[in-house]
């Protein structure tokens, strides 16, 4: 079979080197753009929600080591009584919300 009329494509050469940026096909092109984020409302409510996440799980990490330098070197102590009034708080609460 033949095909009259097709002619091989060819593709453009690239510019010699001299004239190519990094990156890019022309020098002469404008000036390279800098990209600048743009976030959503709903994205930077969770940025600041995950920047909130992160600076409690650091200081709450930093609180757990001092707890565990004073029982080590035996000076931490408890208030039973205010362990006692906690859990039955707690409790009450349980008791009194439907849900759980």
């Amino acid at each position: 079979m033949r095909i009259d009329g097709l002619r091989p494509q060819t593709t453009p050469s690239p510019p010699p080197a001299e004239n190519r940026a990094a990156g890019t096909g022309d020098r002469t092109a404008a000036p390279a753009r800098t990209d600048v984020p743009d976030l959503s409302p709903r994205a930077h409510l969770f940025l600041l929600a995950r920047r909130a996440a992160l600076q409690t799980l650091a200081a709450r990490a930093e609180h757990v080591a001092n707890l565990r330098q004073q029982m080590a070197a035996g000076i931490y102590r408890t208030d039973p009584a205010q362990i006692c009034d906690a859990l039955i708080g707690h409790l009450t609460q349980r008791r009194s919300d439907p849900d759980e």
